[in-house]
């Protein structure tokens, strides 16, 4: 594989060393919400070497949390490190950084390894107001939708460059306790999963229910766009 996905994602499961590349993430979670799949990737390229001085990382040691909500950035963290199963992807919206505006202020994700974490943001330029405008748009005519889908495949190749620090800036890694949320701030949402079968399985719906809204196709999640109108994914 050459190109700008060719330097893939290594990580161990209990002594075996994995690979992905980006369109593994892609047939993972499918082609509805590809701009925030290519965001979720650059994140843990430009992390992981950052946390771990470019040893492989114990991918059940990876804990993710983010303001975020959308399904690709989801899709592509879970199949990676297991987070989302295993109780370790969070829901932050305390992460949000409104300073930025409206178009970036969520896109905003911490990594965590062992006792180090670091935050990244997504670039300014990299995702459109236009875009955005038109994922929180809540019907959308035939022609829109076809622009629609035209414009998510050109932000995913804009997020998928060479460097992964084109599209997005770390601030590097520190201490855990450094980035502890200040008091009076919203917690986050953590997602665990209950040991019974039934359980989980709604406990996955459910999941999949909050997870929802930002670069995509899926139904609109529970939060509000400015408008009042739900966002839709990229």
């Amino acid at each position: 594989m050459t190109g700008p996905a060719s330097n893939g994602l290594r990580v161990s499961d209990q002594g075996t060393q994995l690979s992905f590349f980006f369109p593994d993430l892609l047939r993972y979670a499918g082609p509805g919400s590809p701009a925030s799949l290519a965001m979720a990737y650059r994140a843990m390229r430009l992390s992981f070497p950052l946390l771990e001085g470019g040893k492989s990382l114990v991918r059940r040691d990876i804990g993710i949390e983010t303001a975020y909500r959308g399904p690709g950035a989801r899709d592509g963290f879970e199949l990676v490190t297991r987070a989302v199963t295993e109780g370790r992807y969070l829901v932050a919206p305390a992460l949000q950084r409104p300073e930025r505006g409206v178009t970036l202020q969520k896109f905003v994700f911490r990594v965590a390894y062992h006792d180090q974490a670091c935050i990244l943001l997504v670039r300014p330029g990299m995702v459109d107001d236009e875009f955005m405008a038109m994922a929180r748009t809540a019907e959308r005519s035939e022609e829109d939708q076809r622009r629609f889908t035209k414009m998510k495949a050109q932000h995913m190749s804009r997020l998928l460059p060479p460097s992964p620090t084109k599209c997005l800036r770390s601030r590097g890694r520190k201490p855990l306790q450094e980035h502890r949320r200040p008091a009076g701030q919203m917690r986050s949402r953590k997602i665990r999963l209950p040991q019974s079968p039934g359980t989980r399985r709604t406990a996955l719906a459910r999941i999949s229910r909050i997870s929802r809204g930002g670069l995509g196709d899926h139904p609109a999640g529970p939060s509000r766009a400015p408008s009042g109108k739900p966002p839709k994914h990229l």
